[in-house]
């Protein structure tokens, strides 16, 4: 069993994240082999689960739910809403089974370093492999329909259902990994992990991502200005930079022979027009005041929301539930204490992981604390854009910053502990 167990948490993480174009309709939403995996992970690990007790996140994270459970059951479609809850419940399993192979020592943030780290780097070779081949000899190398219609629209969804979730991915791997990339020793492979991140962007261009990431990367700079974590303007930076550039220049060029669609979003980048009226940011603006229309329009939907998944949205006479913003999400499905309790999430995410990353400072660990730290940081700045909660990188990321706030919690209470010893003698 021991066996078993091991080889099971190794190989967790890279399955959550290279199977996510495949889903099973269940309920309304959909579930992937992941949700399938993640509760029988906790339960080969529910020894290890009372270690994860001591962390505030992860009792956030159970109010959460248990505030979301009460508004689908009051709501006005308690079935519908219920069903809708237990997606979110599937999630967020893979929260809890990523912090409990942590906490079991059988996974180490190292492992886990590794294991992002490999998935990216598949995912963006796999994904420069579909543009090649479709563009070069016609050969379209997708999964499933999603896919082969972004790839015939010039764009690379690698190992995801689409171009935009991919993007979301590379955003949330890089900013997890290049803390520890930067320290590397051989300078060559973090050459090749600068541009394939950087090809990796262009090829799925995601404007919500490429315009959210410099803006975290912008505060992440002056995080390291005003902390003592290190220094972030080194002749890597500007290796990276150069790259992004570069890529950016050259994909620029060749665009037009690749995809149209992509030379129209490069072209008007910088559009104001276009970021707020063009077909897909109009949806998205509409989808989001869809959420906030339910959210203020009646007492009721302020205090209770609508109960989880139950606003809909008919586009063309298709009938969908509107994404958006996460904090718009859960304030609308699960009312206004649904709301600040995500705010208090991810409040308690980053300041658990930046006192982590400061704690164990001039250590491999500290560096490893501060990509949790960063990637949470780049989720909640995506996600007042372009949410993600449906993505298996987001809980993962979840529960990497659930460890950080137990073992902070654990350091927190040694430090008492020695200054009570050091009193009472």
């Amino acid at each position: 069993m021991k066996i078993k167990t091991a080889t099971l948490a190794g190989l967790f993480i890279p399955i959550a994240l290279l199977s996510e174009f495949y889903y099973i309709p269940v309920m309304g939403g959909y579930l992937r082999p992941i949700h399938l995996l993640a509760p029988l992970v906790i339960v080969l690990f529910v020894t290890h689960l009372s270690k994860l007790l001591s962390a505030p996140l992860l009792w956030i994270l159970l109010s959460l739910l248990a505030v979301n459970l009460l508004t689908a059951l009051i709501s006005d479609a308690p079935s519908a809403a219920f069903n809708s809850f237990l997606l979110l419940v599937a999630n967020s399993t893979i929260a809890i089974s990523t912090a409990a192979v942590l906490a079991s020592k059988r996974v180490s943030l190292e492992s886990v370093h590794s294991f992002v780290t490999f998935s990216l780097i598949a995912s963006v070779i796999w994904g420069i492999i579909q543009v090649l081949a479709f563009s070069l000899g016609g050969f379209n190398l997708g999964f499933s329909e999603q896919q082969l219609a972004q790839i015939s629209a010039g764009f690379a969804p690698a190992f995801r259902t689409e171009a935009n979730t991919f993007a979301k991915f590379i955003n949330t791997a890089f900013l997890l990994t290049f803390p520890a990339m930067f320290s590397l020793r051989k300078g060559h492979i973090f050459a090749l992990y600068a541009a394939l991140v950087a090809i990796g962007l262009l090829i799925t261009f995601t404007r919500s991502i490429l315009y959210t990431l410099p803006l975290t990367l912008i505060i992440i700079l002056l995080w390291y200005q005003f902390s003592s974590a290190g220094r972030l303007m080194t002749r890597r930076t500007l290796i990276l930079a150069s790259f992004f550039f570069a890529a950016f220049l050259i994909y620029s060029n060749f665009t037009q022979s690749i995809s149209e669609y992509a030379t129209h979003k490069i072209a008007n980048f910088f559009s104001a027009e276009e970021v707020l009226s063009g077909d897909s940011s109009s949806l998205r603006i509409e989808w989001q005041m869809a959420l906030v229309n339910s959210f203020t329009g009646s007492l009721d939907g302020f205090l209770f929301g609508t109960g989880w998944g139950q606003i809909f949205y008919h586009y063309y006479d298709v009938e969908m539930q509107p994404g958006g913003a996460d904090i718009l999400v859960f304030a609308a499905y699960g009312g206004v204490f649904s709301g600040l309790l995500y705010l208090a999430m991810i409040a308690s995410a980053l300041h658990s992981t930046s006192n982590m990353s400061r704690i164990t400072g001039g250590s491999r660990e500290s560096v490893y604390h501060q990509g949790i730290f960063f990637s949470v940081l780049g989720l909640t700045i995506t996600g007042f854009v372009n949410g993600s909660l449906n993505s298996p990188e987001y809980w993962i990321v979840i529960g990497l910053a659930i460890f950080s706030s137990m073992q902070h919690q654990l350091r927190s209470a040694r430090i008492v502990n020695r200054v009570e010893i050091n009193l009472a003698s």
